[in-house]
């Protein structure tokens, strides 16, 4: 295959899952761009720490590297990239039930697309990524031929080869992986509701009513007990999903348990000088006590978030969110009280539910955020069957 972008040969690459040197070297390669003020030896700790939890042990996690066939193993591999095994929940349509049948399948979240600087600019992440398709996807659901351009198709490893769907989050637009789909054709990862509400915490305080003045009782939650709350708030998000009325719309949402909501506030540790690793917080969310608990008919109210306080400016980015219109202002005035003792300066919700937006794109009146599509950190999915992608819904779809 004559490469487009001039050079190697791409036709003499292939997809290779990453052995244990090359893993290393990944992180080594892509360290300079998102070390977020980390030193070397802490992105590498925090890393080796991850990867025994929940979300990445037993094999859910896998870095892939686009190398030579005849040297899969080296060390100058040409681009790299992370997935994510997880189990999501998908909500097919039907014409025969009010009530959606919801069903478990798996999919992959692809992580750390890199390529080091001098490598650019030939192709090979927009390869590798087209390449990826041939592994996680049912053979089924790929296109009859493999493109003969390309040599001969990536082995596909045990327990791959099975994924409904994939998902990433583009920070390079909205075109880059929507052209690299399974047959090179603009049929890749098409980007799916980038929409965000943002508040200036300064700028909101005055317009809330002042902390603990609503008369409600709330419980701020440890790490474990956020583990507790997505594990009982599971069977609402299912009822939601039998409930969709759109017709035609596939809808979809990974499961907030199973390690994966947990790890994002991991991957925000710090690290003493001796590198031990520890949470910049102990408080990860709020829940509405007395009377309302996630085993009760009545859905109960609350927020979960993480803290980047790397950012600029320092940022509360809420994980996982269920509440009334009613109870918003209520809820959020309590979101605000934590960011202002976290000397937090942003606050941002993904994919907050339209019945709490109205139509001038503002949340709930009087609480001053912005409702707007992001320009980085787009979700794009990539659905393995027939179907029309257009119609694809993307539940839950926070951070």
């Amino acid at each position: 295959m004559a490469n487009p972008h001039g050079g190697e040969n791409l036709a003499l690459l292939s997809l290779y899952p990453a052995t244990p040197a090359q893993v290393i070297a990944s992180r080594e390669r892509s360290f300079v761009e998102w070390h977020q003020g980390r030193s070397l030896e802490e992105c590498l700790k925090r890393d080796e720490i991850l990867d025994d939890f929940e979300n990445s042990a037993n094999g859910k996690l896998t870095t892939w590297v686009l190398a030579p066939r005849d040297t899969p193993d080296t060390l100058d591999f040409r681009c790299s990239c992370e997935t994510f095994r997880r189990v999501a929940m998908i909500s097919r349509p039907t014409d025969h039930s009010s009530t959606r049948k919801v069903e478990e399948v798996v999919s992959y979240a692809i992580a750390s697309v890199f390529t080091s600087a001098e490598k650019r600019g030939r192709g090979y992440a927009s390869h590798m990524m087209k390449l990826l398709h041939w592994v996680l996807a049912p053979r089924h659901a790929l296109p009859k031929v493999f493109p003969t351009a390309w040599g001969s198709p990536p082995t596909v490893p045990d327990g791959f080869g099975n994924g409904q769907f994939s998902v990433l989050y583009s920070d390079v637009g909205p075109h880059f992986y929507f052209r690299c789909g399974p047959d090179g054709r603009k049929t890749g990862w098409r980007v799916t509701g980038p929409i965000h509400t943002i508040w200036d915490v300064a700028a909101t305080r005055g317009a809330l009513q002042s902390p603990g003045a609503d008369n409600l009782s709330w419980l701020w939650l440890s790490k474990e007990q956020c583990i507790t709350l997505w594990a009982s708030d599971l069977a609402i998000m299912q009822r939601d999903l039998q409930s969709i009325h759109s017709h035609g719309t596939m809808a979809f949402s990974f499961k907030p348990n199973d390690g994966t909501s947990i790890w994002n506030i991991y991957k925000t540790m710090c690290f003493t000088q001796e590198l031990e690793p520890y949470l910049p917080c102990e408080t990860w969310g709020v829940l509405l006590t007395g009377g309302t608990s996630p085993s009760k008919v009545e859905p109960p109210t609350f927020a979960t978030w993480i803290y980047d306080f790397r950012a600029t400016p320092r940022a509360l980015i809420v994980t996982r969110i269920r509440v009334t219109r009613s109870r918003f202002k209520a809820l959020f005035a309590k979101i605000v009280e934590v960011a202002l003792q976290q000397q937090v300066e942003r606050i941002e919700m993904w994919d907050l539910n339209p019945e709490l937006v109205d139509g001038a794109l503002c949340p709930v009146p009087e609480t001053g955020g912005r409702t707007l599509p992001r320009q980085g950190h787009l979700p794009s999915v990539k659905w393995y069957g027939e179907i029309d992608e257009t119609k694809l819904a993307w539940k839950y779809n926070e951070r």
